[in-house]
């Protein structure tokens, strides 16, 4: 179509209202040239239902037009009406089974959707074989091998191990009959979510009164004796006129608040950038739009969320783009944050285990199991979006898994977050429960769902075997506190990650983490009998593993707070480091200092790049002092390389006489062996952090 025709559609798609009945007389006076323009235009902006009534009505006037035809499928699968896309793909198939035989596949693809497994299969391969010898059979191929993948994986998941969950219907009064969507639990456990409760969404719209149409916002919902309530629009700065807004999410320390904000760019593009409000005195201030290296000014970037990289602990964010480096469709990307710039790393796509040919949406990171929940079209699912799991982090992930039956059905899932428990959480779908105003499929609802505990094992009736007490569950639990000897007053640190391992002959075993709150305290859930670690870290901190202490048998709570040390910016004394009189060699009580305080410090900091020094008292001249301190300090980085350690993370050197922390003699002029000894020492300081970004490429 010439582009002074396209714009002059796109023009008219505004001027009429297609949701109207009054505008029917107005489309049934348009000729069949124009409904097409008007309807493919609908098509190529993503607005379905203008779509539907241009070929609605294009299809009454040719009835025996295939293509008209087909194009109505396509559009009411835009609209999630699969049962009328279903009927228009087969009449288009039916009416010309060689043009049209894309339509073949499309009917597959709508059985699917509605539940209808084994005849889609059927659909799908016979399309295969007839598609054979085609230019595009390549590529048809793949997809309907992944299709058909689904459909037996569905009935697999439905028929053998479904999930053992409970599936609650949020109420009326949060799930409208337009979408409801972007579900996310606020620290105090306030519901907040999107929606478009706003009537009127049926009116007929001129140009110049377009801002002034229903938008999507920002809701609250709070839980009363058990149920959901809505609580009205989210007070804050959120929520501005002519502008849909959604996609929230909290950052892991609670502060700071994370939402998508859509408008139209200068071209006259839907573009949906990602903003940050932050929570100061109480009260969520006036938002700002993150930096160029996540929102793309010509793509969208929407639907964030959060994790904490293993390396170095640093923030990431999680969002969705289309930006055309992509694999296909909607991508998920991430950025990592730079936390002492306040700004963002240029945003990466997060691989191929992630992201398909297709589109995907809604990633949330549960830091608890460091797992990415995400929904996907491009996976192997029962229906169109199916929620998926896996696990890693930025472009390292294993295999994505279908989280099963019922959170996934033959209908769109996606939205899924998880609770602190981990038990239980949210996610929206358009299943035949739904609420509606157009039909039963159109719009998502707000659904919990809660893990419901395995069902008892039968036993045999043994009255006089008296059933052994159950081993207490005992709870780990306790506070993070920075150790600074200097100040009595204790800290609190919140917001550290606390990791906790199962240890299994000498292996760590990850069992989950966690996030200590803003009064320090962490806790987890422990198994009898287990040994366990545990890891704390934080940025501007040094990380730190130490055993769990194990309590009393039958001890319900287990108490041990874990002390964080600030990285310092000066030099930190390795105490007990002796070298023999007047060489490099290091004391065997040395080597037992290393590998009991600063091995530990650099495995559990495996980012750091440190500088190990040597010094030296005054005796003996200058260069003799620089040359034995050089040898001593390699002699110390010499050991730590052999214990493993990469050599781009140690430096070596000798300072001499040169750094002394005490004097050599005292005012007299005498000799001050105190001093002397002070000065004979071994230190290291940070001087560096490696970037380990490039180990995520592909």
């Amino acid at each position: 179509m010439p582009l002074f025709r396209i714009l002059f559609s796109l023009a008219l798609l505004c001027l009429v209202s297609l949701s109207a009945e009054a505008q029917l007389d107005k489309l049934n006076k348009l000729n069949a040239s124009l409904l097409s323009d008007y309807g493919d235009s609908a098509l190529a902006m993503g607005d379905g239902w203008s779509a539907v009534q241009y070929f609605d009505v294009l299809c009454k006037k040719k009835p025996k037009d295939a293509s008209a035809q087909y194009r109505l499928g396509l559009a009411h699968k835009m609209a999630r009406n699969y049962e009328k896309a279903e009927a228009a793909f087969q009449k288009a198939y039916d009416a010309d089974n060689e043009k049209q035989l894309l339509a073949l596949f499309e009917l597959g693809l709508m059985q699917k959707m509605q539940g209808r497994y084994e005849e889609a299969a059927e659909t799908l391969v016979s399309f295969r074989k007839k598609n054979r010898g085609a230019k595009n059979a390549k590529v048809m191929s793949k997809k309907v091998r992944l299709a058909v993948e689904g459909c037996n994986i569905a009935r697999r998941l439905i028929d053998t191990i479904p999930l053992n969950v409970q599936i609650e219907h949020l109420p009326k009064s949060i799930n409208s009959v337009h979408i409801d969507f972007s579900p996310v639990l606020s620290p105090d456990g306030t519901l907040i979510y999107g929606s478009m409760k706003d009537s009127g969404y049926d009116k007929a719209y001129k140009m110049k009164e377009l801002d002034s149409a229903p938008k999507r916002k920002l809701y609250q919902a709070s839980k009363e004796d058990g149920k959901w309530t809505d609580q009205g629009e989210w007070k804050g700065p959120f929520n501005k006129a002519g502008l849909n807004t959604g996609n929230g999410q909290f950052s892991p320390d609670g502060e700071r608040f994370f939402f998508t904000r859509c408008a139209k760019n200068k071209s006259k593009k839907t573009i949906c950038a990602i903003f940050v409000s932050r929570m100061e005195n109480g009260e969520w201030q006036e938002p700002t739009k993150l930096p160029e290296t996540v929102n793309h000014p010509d793509y969208s970037s929407s639907m964030p969320s959060f994790g904490i990289e293993t390396f170095r602990n640093r923030e990431v964010l999680y969002f969705v783009s289309e930006r055309p480096e992509g694999k296909g469709g909607k991508d998920i990307y991430y950025a990592l944050y730079d936390s002492k710039r306040d700004t963002y790393r240029e945003a990466a796509n997060c691989g191929f285990r992630i992201n398909t040919a297709e589109d995907e949406l809604s990633p949330y990171f549960d830091v608890g199991t460091r797992t990415l929940y995400f929904s996907s079209e491009g996976h192997p699912g029962l229906g169109g979006l199916d929620v998926f799991k896996s696990v890693g982090e930025m472009r390292k992930w294993e295999d994505a898994e279908n989280v099963g039956y019922p959170i996934n059905t033959e209908k769109d899932e996606l939205y899924y977050i998880l609770a602190e428990d981990g038990e239980s959480g949210f996610f929206t779908s358009n299943r035949a429960e739904a609420r509606t105003f157009k039909h039963k499929h159109c719009c998502d609802d707000i659904f919990a769902f809660e893990t419901l505990p395995p069902p008892p094992t039968p036993v045999e009736e043994t009255p006089e075997v008296v059933e052994a007490p159950k081993p207490v569950q005992p709870v780990l639990e306790g506070k993070v506190v920075e150790n600074d000897p200097a100040d009595p007053v204790e800290k609190l640190v919140g917001n550290a990650l606390v990791t906790l391992y199962e240890m299994e002959n000498g292996q760590k075993k990850f069992v989950r983490s966690t996030y200590s709150k803003k009064d320090g305290k962490y806790n987890f859930k422990l198994i009898p009998g287990k040994e366990y670690e545990i890891t704390v870290s934080k940025d501007g901190y040094f990380s730190k593993s130490v055993p769990v202490e194990k309590g009393k048998d039958g001890e319900p709570v287990v108490k041990q707070n874990l002390l964080l040390e600030q990285l310092a910016k000066g030099p930190i004394i390795i105490k007990n480091i002796y070298y023999e009189f007047d060489k490099a060699d290091l004391t065997p009580e040395s080597l037992t200092a290393i590998d009991k305080y600063l091995y530990p410090v650099l495995i559990d900091n495996p980012s750091i790049i440190v500088e190990i020094s040597s010094h030296t008292d005054s005796k003996g001249n200058d260069s003799y002092n620089r040359r034995l301190s050089q040898q001593r300090a390699e002699s110390v980085v010499s050991y730590l390389k052999k214990r493993g350690l990469k050599a781009e993370r140690l430096q070596a050197k000798g300072y001499g006489e040169n750094k002394p922390i005490a004097e050599n003699t005292n005012p007299d002029g005498s000799d001050n062996p105190e001093g002397r000894q002070k000065n004979r020492r071994t230190e290291f300081r940070v001087v560096g952090q490696i970037d380990q970004d490039i180990q995520y490429k592909e």
